[in-house]
């Protein structure tokens, strides 16, 4: 029975060593700032902790996965079964505003594929990287866009 028990201590304390994919370190990637710095962004800081995880249709039916992701110009399905990595980072040069405003990047693997802007004091507002909101990159009501993006990703 200690040997079972000590087993599991062990591969705990690997896992926890080797990470997850729900949780992340504080890393950037260079990757990443470049790509923000070709969009126009200036004093890329990176900012918070990464978050990894894998993405699905499940996922992808979930507010806010799924409005993060309509705001992008890819198709999130030709990254299924992979794991994204949100890195986020404070940056100035957004169209949205002056100042610093808060920016998430999602990579897979070392390839960034999009992301989204935050505005601090609009807190579970995002925008694209070009600044538009939900309704002007899909030319649609939220409402509208939802169902049809449902219907397309799950839900």
């Amino acid at each position: 029975m200690k040997r079972i028990g000590w087993g599991a201590v062990v591969v705990i304390a690997l896992a926890m060593m080797l990470g997850g994919c729900s949780g992340g370190g504080a890393e950037g990637s260079p990757e990443a700032t470049a790509y923000l710095e070709s969009k126009g962004y200036q004093n890329v800081q990176q900012e918070g902790r990464v978050v990894r995880y894998v993405i699905n249709g499940r996922l992808l039916s979930q507010s806010p996965t799924m409005e993060q992701w309509g705001l992008q110009n890819v198709d999130p399905s030709a990254y299924f079964g992979q794991t994204i990595a949100i890195e986020r980072y404070a940056a100035t040069g957004s169209a949205i505003r002056e100042g610093k405003v808060s920016v998430s990047v999602f990579m897979a693997g070392n390839k960034p594929v999009g992301g989204f802007v935050t505005v601090p004091g609009e807190e579970g507002i995002n925008y694209s990287l070009e600044g538009k909101t939900l309704e002007e990159v899909s030319g649609k009501s939220y409402e509208a866009w939802k169902q049809e993006w449902l219907a397309r990703y799950g839900g």
